[in-house]
């Protein structure tokens, strides 16, 4: 049956971002989900196995004429429990894809989900590359674009950047001509041109229960701002990204006055900004002086943390310079402050925090794009300088590295001094060691950047 825990477990922190625990809660089971940006346990549902529903014995039960080996019950906020049926040797993530889509809820629980049926399945998760996934997120299918219709194969359409690729000469940008009759391979992933890697997922709960908790423990001078403030300021800002409205002078004041909170207690800060620079209206504001300057305060003071909280600010400090590359107006702000913001986050590529590897190889991708595209020469040595940080573990999670080889490649797209730079720093000996690996994408990319590294 399900796996349930007592309720002390949630006394200590998860070992990872998503990480769900089932718990026995008045005779039921009870969902929670570890949330790295708010270091809580987030209460997701009520998991019922009712009788019948549920075996994992031989032969299983059946739902809407097939048999599985489990058949959960899932309690949501609207509506009665959901079905969800599942066999050990499914895919999970394409089990968790599809019934989220049926059953229309949102694609940032795809993680929360495939957690679920492995730790209640004694199975193990698939990676994310034995999918048909967007490269970066794994969080939709995508259609290979047709021959002739622009862009890379499997990749969506550019999105706003600028660097081309894929099927085009790496060295001209106009087509590829392989000999008559070759299989030439081409390249798929260098340079990027998919647009800039985002982190979405929103849990203002967390983060408002968060804010309240730290405002409590300040005195006006340190920045408090009164949990009625938070709490007004919370609801308006929520409408704010939902419904790209802009904010307030007063919310631009609180915000300005809440960016200046002791680097213990940034974290929700951050992570509340994180969401409001999806929205173009918000981030236009957020991009112009003087709130400008106090979010690169913020964002460089949040990286000299305790230890107790430098992990957690970390991840969340590198998802908002992420989701800061989505929108032209902080683009250009990403491009004026690179050289700060890299200095204080390219030390993450020592941590032991693979979500914040994570975010630093994805931060890098946009990076890359956005100096390639400004052709700011010092800027791409400064995402490959970066990048070989990342390199360096051979036994690095492989998501990981397929984005850092993703950024190094579109560095080097179109740049002598650059492929030059890297083959002195050493980049074509770690290419063509991936070149073999057996995550069939990091493979792949390794090799884009092998081909751009000897093709000149």
């Amino acid at each position: 049956g399900v796996k349930m825990e007592d309720p002390s477990v949630l006394q200590y922190p998860g070992t990872s971002d998503g990480q769900v625990k089932v718990i026995n809660e008045a005779g039921g089971g009870m969902a929670y989900s570890w949330s790295a940006a708010a270091g809580e346990w987030e209460k997701i549902g009520v998991v019922v196995p009712p009788p019948g529903t549920m075996d994992t014995g031989p032969g299983g039960k059946t739902y809407q004429g097939v048999t599985y080996d489990f058949v959960f019950d899932v309690e949501v906020d609207v509506g009665p429990p959901r079905k969800l049926p599942y066999n050990r040797d499914q895919n999970p993530y394409d089990v968790a894809q599809r019934w989220l889509e049926e059953q229309g809820l949102p694609g940032d629980q795809l993680e929360q989900v495939v957690n679920f049926l492995v730790q209640n399945s004694g199975g193990a998760a698939m990676p994310v590359s034995a999918m048909n996934v967007d490269p970066f997120t794994g969080g939709g299918a995508y259609v290979p674009a047709p021959a002739g219709a622009g862009g890379r194969p499997g990749f969506p359409s550019l999105g706003g950047a600028q660097v081309t690729g894929g099927g085009a000469d790496p060295f001209t940008g106009g087509a590829s001509a392989p000999a008559s009759g070759s299989n030439a391979r081409q390249l798929m992933y260098v340079p990027h041109g998919a647009g800039m890697l985002t982190f979405e997922s929103a849990q203002y709960d967390g983060i408002a229960k968060k804010l309240c908790e730290f405002d409590a423990t300040l005195s006006p001078e340190q920045g408090a701002v009164g949990q009625g403030t938070i709490s007004d300021l919370m609801s308006r800002l929520k409408a704010c990204a939902i419904g790209d409205a802009k904010m307030s002078e007063g919310d631009v004041a609180t915000m300005s006055t809440l960016l200046t909170w002791p680097a213990d207690s940034l974290f929700p800060v951050l992570d509340l900004v994180r969401l409001l620079v999806l929205t173009e209206t918000v981030a236009n504001q957020l991009g112009a002086a003087p709130i400008s300057g106090a979010l690169l305060s913020a964002v460089k003071r949040a990286a000299t943390a305790s230890s107790a909280v430098l992990a957690t600010n970390q991840l969340v400090g590198l998802r908002l310079l992420c989701n800061c590359c989505k929108h032209p107006s902080l683009q250009l702000w990403m491009l004026s402050v690179r050289a700060e913001v890299l200095d204080s986050y390219t030390s993450v590529a020592q941590s032991t925090n693979k979500n914040a590897r994570l975010a630093l190889s994805s931060l890098l991708v946009n990076y890359a794009v956005l100096a390639s595209n400004a052709k700011d020469s010092e800027g791409k040595l400064q995402v490959l300088s970066a990048s070989v940080e990342l390199l360096q573990d051979d036994a690095g999670d492989a998501e990981v590295l397929f984005r850092t080889f993703v950024a190094v490649g579109t560095v080097m797209f179109n740049d002598k001094e650059i492929i030059a730079l890297a083959k002195d720093m050493g980049i074509l000996q770690k290419a063509v060691t991936f070149s073999s690996n057996t995550t069939v994408k990091l493979a792949e990319s390794a090799k884009d950047v092998t081909m751009v590294l000897e093709r000149t």
